[in-house]
């Protein structure tokens, strides 16, 4: 039976169904955008939905759980498995997901990228050599290897090498992702494992050694005083330790 406009409001259904066309529209328009830009000489910076955002991290913490590294690469496989890891051979903009899609959008922007994730989480560093935006020669691609058009005439006024652009995904991986990729990956129990976890660890208890510090002094103490105490003192019976 179909949903009623009210309920599927309710639901969130229609939200989220506006959310992934909104989505698809940012991830279709955003590698045309960059190769015109591109083209041109005009840096339009590294455009992306917050779909593909998630998509990619989603990818990344993949990788570090089958790896066990904290470094690696995304590579065209990773958009469709009928690529090949290095640039594809025949002309394929779109992967078998859509135009629309985050694979695609990547393929055509990213493309293969060497990734590094901090041990403690936070931003996704990206190999400056792995980002930038240039492509086999050929045609059009001789112009944007050359920084495009406005940069192709600054080389001739100015001199130097070309002025490639980069585009490099904004991606952030906690550390909770972190910690749970290496609870289940590969480096279950190791050492590296243990390592990770407690420089996690350290991390927390300095946040909640902060949040202590705004707290008046007598809450502080009286909490330390209440977690000191035995399990039957807590409970107020001292005969008793079940009460």
């Amino acid at each position: 039976m179909a949903k009623t406009t009210t309920e599927a409001v309710r639901n969130n259904d229609l939200v989220k169904l506006g959310e992934d066309y909104f989505d698809k529209y940012e991830n279709a328009r955003a590698y045309p955008m960059k190769a015109i830009g591109a083209f041109l000489g005009v840096d339009v910076g590294s455009p992306q939905s917050k779909g593909a955002q998630e998509w990619m991290k989603n990818l990344i913490i993949d990788k570090i759980t089958q790896s066990g590294m904290l470094t690696g690469d995304v590579n065209y496989q990773d958009y469709d498995p009928r690529n090949p890891k290095s640039f594809p051979s025949k002309s394929m903009p779109f992967t078998q997901y859509g135009p629309g899609s985050p694979q695609t959008m990547y393929q055509n922007t990213l493309g293969r990228g060497e990734f590094s994730v901090p041990p403690t989480g936070g931003e996704v560093s990206w190999s400056p050599r792995s980002t930038q935006y240039d492509f086999p020669v050929g045609g059009f691609n001789d112009i944007i290897n050359q920084g495009g058009v406005l940069g192709m005439l600054s080389n001739k006024i100015v001199g130097g090498p070309p002025k490639l652009q980069h585009y490099v995904p904004d991606v952030k991986v906690s550390a909770k992702d972190i910690r749970k990729a290496y609870s289940t990956g590969m480096m279950q129990g190791t050492k590296v494992a243990r390592d990770i976890s407690n420089i996690t660890n350290k991390q927390k208890n300095r946040d909640t050694g902060v949040k202590n510090k705004d707290k008046p002094a007598s809450t502080v103490k009286v909490a330390k005083a209440v977690s000191s105490r035995k399990p039957s003192e807590k409970a107020g019976r001292l005969d008793n330790p079940y009460a």
